[in-house]
């Protein structure tokens, strides 16, 4: 049962910023991460900043694959 919880808390916190400049900065992010492979250290900043800036990360992930 905890599991559940925690895993819908997730998945609420991935999907809480809905503004549009969230939204299309995730896009843009996203598409960066696409392009730069992810263990570089161009990669690593680049998802600091994802983890860092408040953004849609669910977009980010799914435009980045």
């Amino acid at each position: 049962m905890f599991l559940i919880r925690t895993v819908f808390k997730l998945v609420k916190v991935m999907n809480s910023e809905t503004a549009a400049e969230s939204l299309a900065a995730a896009l843009a992010l996203g598409m960066f991460l696409g392009f730069v492979p992810l263990l570089s250290l161009q990669g690593a900043l680049a998802l600091a900043v994802v983890l860092f800036l408040r953004v849609n990360v669910t977009l980010t992930l799914a435009t980045m694959v």
